[in-house]
């Protein structure tokens, strides 16, 4: 089963099952969202495609942004977790990401982003564009937050206008990655020999974190417990996680290097 956290629940559920000669059904997970959420895997089939769908679309609002020297928000998807807008702004060379998992107070942020966009566009600095990466899954709305930063502009001699973008579900969609290819091929071949080898009520993902199995076809594959799967995909929905909060902040601190 092909899938995020409602398709790993229903794997879970099917795995109770037995065919219709009584044998117990070996039923494998395999983890297929672009918001990145599911637990124990390091990564999930489209969600690279996704980061590449995004970049691409910061690329190009850079043109029209930096011929009107405006700040952009961005918005992009990833449910209850902030991965899409954090490797994206990595990898777009953004200038600013708002997501959940900060840890950041909102009023101590926000007042951040105000001073960079100011010095940004500053005499000294001599910036063309801003672009701001939000996560759908940080608590304020991108027409509030744009309210804030007019008002914050308002009387200022920059004369910096600032757009929102919604890309929605622009992001789920598009040509695959090679890496996503091939990501999906490796773990479909390794789910199917984890049938011949009669396991059930697995996920396997690319390696990660947790107690794991190493699978017996591919070194780079895991499998682990599904219920495992499940209580750890729970604290990433609720950023309890260690490892997420550690590659958040890795992330984070590496964006915020990037674009001094």
């Amino acid at each position: 089963i092909i899938g995020g956290n409602g398709s790993i629940l229903g794997a879970k559920a099917l795995s109770q099952y037995k065919t219709s000669a009584g044998k117990q059904l070996n039923v494998i997970a395999v983890p297929g969202s672009i918001d990145n959420d599911i637990g124990c895997t390091s990564i999930s089939i489209g969600t690279y495609t996704a980061v590449n769908t995004i970049t691409e679309a910061c690329y190009r609002l850079s043109s029209t942004a930096s011929s009107h020297k405006r700040v952009f928000i961005i918005d992009v998807m990833g449910r209850e977790s902030g991965y899409l807008a954090l490797a994206s702004f990595v990898a777009s060379g953004g200038d600013f990401v708002l997501f959940r998992e900060s840890g950041v107070p909102q009023k101590e942020e926000l007042k951040t982003l105000i001073k960079k966009i100011k010095y940004d566009f500053s005499l000294s600095r001599q910036k063309h564009r801003f672009m701001i990466i939000k996560s759908e899954n940080y608590p304020l709305e991108s027409t509030e937050l744009k309210n804030i930063l007019d008002r914050a502009f308002k009387n200022t001699p920059q004369n910096i206008g600032v757009r929102i973008t919604n890309l929605g579900h622009v992001v789920r969609g598009g040509p695959s990655t090679s890496f996503d290819r091939l990501l999906a091929s490796r773990l479909g071949a390794a789910s199917i020999y984890a049938i011949q080898d009669k396991k059930t009520k697995c996920l396997v993902g690319w390696i990660g974190y947790g107690t794991y199995e190493t699978s017996s076809f591919d070194p780079g594959v895991g499998i682990w417990d599904i219920d495992q799967v499940i209580q750890e995909t729970e604290r990433i929905r609720k950023a309890t996680s260690p490892y997420i909060r550690n590659r958040s902040k890795a992330y984070h601190e590496l964006g915020k290097l990037l674009c001094q």
